[in-house]
């Protein structure tokens, strides 16, 4: 059914890749069944991180060989690097605590999956990204990049992945959802560059899941003096704050 759309082609590559990572597959023969025996072992986060990852990769591809002018190429080039790292980091992050991700087999061959070979942080950090088995070593991975600040944020209290609606701290998915804000407001400070029409549309997803965010707290009666309700992300709100910092 996948085969004609345009997603096809992204499924036939994680095919691929999901049976490259097979060691001995006995001869058995690559039907249908064969294909929805091997689907069972995954997850629809894992499909979905490893598709993300593919699409991302290809994406960047097609910018920097197809849009017109340096200044499109540049924008996208640094959004898509940077979400490609972001991407990275949280997979590593959510990663330290699940049994069999973490250890040396796990980084080598599981984790590995899903990581992209796209990013500020490919290839100079990419050895001590994939050794990284704490948060601790994950921040020492990122030492030096923007990232570092941003990790720094990141709480024990928000530790939970920031459903807690009653948390004051930050959790990893809050610290890159405002980050992500600002960085794809950017987007808008050039002029006449294709870049502004994904940071566009990546604003208008985060809207979309603020308010999912505040739906869910209104429909399990969460009482308004909650922290939980301040946890969302207003578009260009973090970006013209930091504008309005440096003309101070």
């Amino acid at each position: 059914m996948l085969i004609d759309l345009p997603i096809g082609d992204y499924f036939r590559k994680f095919l691929d890749a999901c049976m490259s990572n097979i060691d001995n597959m006995g001869g058995r023969k690559k039907d249908a069944r064969f294909i929805t025996d091997l689907m069972k072992d995954y997850k629809a986060e894992k499909i979905k991180n490893m598709l993300k990852k593919i699409w991302l990769a290809d994406f960047h591809r097609y910018c920097m060989d197809n849009l017109p002018g340096d200044t499109s190429k540049a924008v996208m080039d640094d959004l898509l690097k940077f979400e490609s790292d972001c991407m990275t980091i949280q997979i590593i992050y959510n990663s330290t605590d699940i049994r069999g991700l973490s250890d040396a087999r796990g980084r080598e061959v599981e984790r590995r999956n899903y990581i992209n070979s796209l990013g500020y942080l490919y290839p100079d950090r990419d050895q001590e990204l994939n050794q990284a088995d704490s948060f601790d070593k994950l921040k020492a991975a990122v030492k030096g990049y923007e990232y570092e600040a941003m990790l720094d944020q990141v709480s024990d209290a928000g530790r939970d992945g920031g459903a807690g609606f009653s948390s004051q701290g930050k959790s990893i998915d809050d610290v890159m959802f405002i980050e992500k804000s600002r960085r794809f407001s950017m987007a808008f400070e050039n002029g006449f560059h294709y870049g502004v029409f994904y940071g566009y549309l990546k604003l208008r997803e985060m809207e979309i899941k603020n308010l999912v965010w505040l739906a869910e707290l209104v429909s399990i009666g969460v009482p308004r003096q909650m922290p939980g309700w301040n946890k969302y992300v207003l578009p260009f709100k973090y970006h013209k704050e930091e504008a309005a910092a440096q003309q101070q």
